[in-house]
């Protein structure tokens, strides 16, 4: 049995981060690791530059089963690939899963898709492969909608897996693509690896669904087996791709403890919460000891009204306090803020000013987005303006806006690129980085400030 599993392409209309930094897609790994013993299985990353065409692909490899997991910007696109493929090989399998489609399946019940795969999907997958192979139903296996007498019919639900019962992803299978998953972080494009080693979060913010996904739980893994993993990599940057990697700062200790002595030596950037690290700061010095070089975190705002509507649980003063524990371990900060449509100039300069205030290293900006799956979308979904998900990338606003369309953009576009940092950051940046990776930021960065500016033309159709 062949399966082709791919990764779907943005839309021009959506903006794809990628184009600055762009992790490897685990997910497909681990999928592709969980067949591959019975299965010929090929995995194909189409959103990176070069990427060979849908068509190109199934005419020279002409698989019986393609796969996908598109996140909610990518719903449209997916639709579209999976409709280019039943044309061109109508007898195959076409199936879908992923976040979106766990959250949201019925946005994927049409004529073009057989399958709709939701949760922790290697095991699952493994047994539709084999079904398919074999020609048996798929009634018996659990978590999947699938067509049945012209209609999507669920089969039933299965527990969340043991991640330890789930193979190492398998990288070979996107060798022709490595070179693509780098990061800018460190002053030069590095090769980059992904390592999950754990899955969920206790915390509601509104605008997260992974809590709701998962019932508040969190799945972790042995830690001799992510030991295990990591020793085998050659990457010297490893992205992290917990939900929140410091929830259980003993284990989070044990694991950089472990990482130490087992001799490994990479350069580490994490997701965490500021309020854990803050309660815990030996968990920083002891990632620091070992590499850790940048913490993605979640500030979210420059107001504690705002955190509380966003149910973050946390506060302004946990928040700069975290900035400071990592700065005196020598650790960089990229601080995630959300902007809400109801910001009016002022509230657009003093989050800047806000950010630069806290001396952030990195300051990233999204637009508060309703996704589906999460509370902000139940309390805001009569309010939105466009179902249109190719703009739910978080850098559009699907919501009103206090300020004119036009105007919300350009503000939202000086905040991006004037606001958040000083001049001076900016060359002591410039003045670090090779002259091709500096091209490459201006050229994305110019990419981006065009999109933006020019974002209040998409709402017109």
């Amino acid at each position: 049995m062949k399966v082709l599993l791919v990764t779907v392409p943005m839309s021009e209309r959506s903006y794809d981060s990628g184009s600055v930094s762009r992790p490897e897609p685990l997910a497909l790994e681990y999928l592709g690791a969980g067949i591959r013993q019975n299965h010929d299985v090929k995995v194909v990353d189409m959103a990176v530059e070069g990427a060979p065409s849908l068509k190109d692909v199934l005419a020279s490899y002409q698989p019986d089963i393609i796969g996908c997991g598109p996140v909610t910007a990518e719903v449209f696109p997916a639709r579209e690939l999976f409709a280019e493929a039943k044309k061109l090989i109508p007898k195959i399998l076409t199936v879908v899963g992923g976040h979106h489609a766990t959250v949201q399946p019925n946005d994927f019940f049409e004529e073009n898709i057989d399958v709709v795969l939701t949760g922790e999907g290697v095991h699952t997958f493994r047994k539709l492969c084999d079904a398919h192979e074999k020609g048996k139903g798929f009634a018996g296996i659990k978590n999947i909608y699938f067509r049945q007498d012209g209609k999507m019919a669920f089969t039933s639900k299965e527990e969340y897996p043991s991640l330890d019962s789930l193979p190492f992803p398998d990288r070979s299978l996107l060798s022709e693509s490595r070179h693509h998953y780098t990061t800018h972080l460190l002053y030069k494009a590095m090769p980059m690896a992904s390592v999950r080693s754990s899955v969920g979060c206790y915390y509601r913010c509104n605008f997260c669904a992974v809590s709701n996904m998962l019932n508040r739980k969190v799945h972790t893994r042995k830690i001799d087996g992510i030991i295990e993993e990591l020793s085998t990599l050659e990457q010297p940057v490893i992205l992290w791709v917990d939900d929140e990697f410091f929830l259980d700062t003993k284990r989070a200790v044990t694991i950089a403890r472990e990482i130490d002595k087992a001799g490994i030596r990479k350069n580490y950037l994490i997701c965490g919460r500021s309020d854990t690290i803050v309660n815990h700061p030996e968990t920083i010095e002891e990632w620091a000891k070992i590499g850790l070089k940048y913490l993605f975190v979640g500030l979210e705002a420059f107001r504690e009204e705002d955190l509380k509507k966003m149910q973050k649980s946390n506060t302004l003063a946990k928040n700069e306090e975290l900035v400071r524990i990592a700065h005196a371990n020598g650790v960089k900060v990229r601080g995630l803020f959300i902007v809400q449509p109801d910001f009016d100039r002022k509230d657009f300069k003093e989050l800047g000013q806000y950010a630069r205030k806290l001396k952030i290293d990195i300051p990233t900006y999204s637009v508060s987005t309703p996704v589906p799956g999460t509370e902000l979308y139940e309390e805001k979904k009569n309010d939105l303006m466009t179902h249109d998900y190719r703009l739910y990338d978080m850098m559009h606003t699907v919501l009103p806006t206090k300020l004119p369309l036009k105007k919300f953009y350009r503000e939202y576009s000086n905040l991006m690129f004037k606001r958040g940092i000083t001049f001076r950051e900016k060359i002591k940046y410039f003045r670090q980085i090779d002259k091709e990776e500096r091209m490459k930021f201006f050229r994305n960065g110019m990419n981006l400030y065009k999109k933006l500016r020019d974002a209040h033309k998409l709402y017109a159709d």
